[in-house]
């Protein structure tokens, strides 16, 4: 499966600015440009914005093992306000079971701090 075309064809990834840049075994990494349509009301990024952009590389991450996955449950951690500019999420599957695997992301800004964890638990209904 060609995974760029496949997550190229998501519609709330592409309303929301997110673009896979790459994916393969096991990882992947996808950026975000943070516009003036992500803010809130503080003028930084929505929380939500960066989730999208975890929870879609955490999704990259765990097709390029071979098979699907959704995100069974996650947990972010927000350690700095996001501004406008590129974000980067970088997703790798920390443990690739066939049902449940699990994907650490760490999302980055244009000066490569790091601005969120997310741990995911995912889940493949299998073949």
């Amino acid at each position: 499966m060609d995974l760029r075309k496949f997550f190229g064809d998501d519609r709330y990834a592409q309303l929301s600015a997110v673009e896979l840049v790459e994916a393969d075994d096991g990882h992947a990494l996808a950026t975000m440009l943070v516009g003036d349509d992500h803010l809130n009301a503080s003028g930084f990024c929505q929380g939500g914005a960066i989730y999208t952009l975890a929870d879609f590389a955490a999704a990259a991450a765990m097709a390029s093992c071979g098979q699907l996955g959704v995100t069974l449950t996650a947990t972010v951690s927000y350690l700095r306000p996001v501004e406008r500019g590129v974000v980067t999420a970088i997703a790798h599957v920390v443990h690739n079971h066939r049902r449940v695997p699990q994907v650490k992301v760490e999302v980055y800004d244009a000066k490569k701090r790091l601005m969120a964890v997310m741990e995911v638990t995912g889940y493949r209904k299998g073949e």
